[in-house]
């Protein structure tokens, strides 16, 4: 990338200054063309989204939702050592933020399916779940608050 990119050169040589680096990816930024016509949201075309709202569950009404129906797959979307230092036992499935995009990979097939992302505080939950809809699954939510309002999950 560095051979191709004299920008990202410079910065990680530290051979430019902040301000030098603002102007230049400015000027860099004036030229991407998007030939799509389309706005892009995450490395989705906003035209080829189905967006839909994001059901954002209390722990009670989560604990409802899941007595009343056994499709309901909870995922904890926190890193693996946040995981393993304290979890749910109902929620058997770890997906790390950063690793996301491969589990979206894989479920590619089960845009229908009901899945309620989690994590510590409610916020990487919301802007996976925002992901998540912005590329076509249906039937996103996540727990409001996350694990720090919610103990009794």
């Amino acid at each position: 990338e560095m051979s191709v990119n004299s920008l990202l050169a410079q910065v990680i040589n530290n051979d430019i200054y902040s301000d030098d680096f603002a102007l230049q990816k400015a000027l860099m930024d004036k030229n991407i063309v998007d030939k799509s016509d389309s706005e892009i949201i995450c490395g989705a075309i906003n035209s080829d989204c189905d967006i839909k709202s994001i059901y954002e569950y209390s722990s009670a009404s989560l604990n409802k939702a899941i007595k009343q129906e056994n499709n309901i797959k909870l995922i904890d979307i926190r890193e693996s050592h946040e995981y393993a230092l304290q979890h749910d036992e109902m929620i058997a499935e770890n997906v790390p933020l950063t690793s996301l995009v491969h589990f979206i990979q894989k479920q590619l097939n089960n845009k229908k399916e009901r899945f309620v992302l989690v994590c510590r505080s409610g916020s990487r939950s919301y802007f996976a779940a925002q992901a998540l809809s912005r590329l076509g699954f249906n039937n996103v939510g996540h727990l409001k608050g996350g694990y720090a309002l919610h103990q009794d999950l």
